[in-house]
């Protein structure tokens, strides 16, 4: 997503299986977080899975963020994910 040509929020996609794609790396720079624009990225990103046929869509959540992306209907999965500097919640949603 753009703000007059300047990048402020980004995710990327890759599938997963035959059925489930994943969103990861979903980020808006800190002056434009608050305005929806994560939900629109998020949105944006099932939206395509969707029309690829994929029926399915993985986040891995910081455990900071499991509340938004429970907003966005996601549910959290029985696997985490652990970083050198984070943890992270595996959580899914049927589209």
């Amino acid at each position: 997503m753009t703000d007059h040509d300047f990048p402020i929020a980004t995710a990327r996609m890759y599938p997963v299986d035959e059925r489930s794609m994943m969103i990861g790396r979903v980020v808006v720079l800190p002056e434009y977080r608050r305005q929806g624009i994560g939900t629109m990225v998020v949105r944006a990103c099932e939206e395509w899975a969707e029309e690829e046929f994929y029926s399915k869509t993985i986040v891995e959540s910081r455990d900071n963020k499991i509340g938004f992306y429970e907003s966005l209907g996601y549910k959290i999965t029985d696997q985490t994910v652990d970083g050198d500097t984070f943890h992270c919640i595996r959580m899914e949603k049927v589209l």
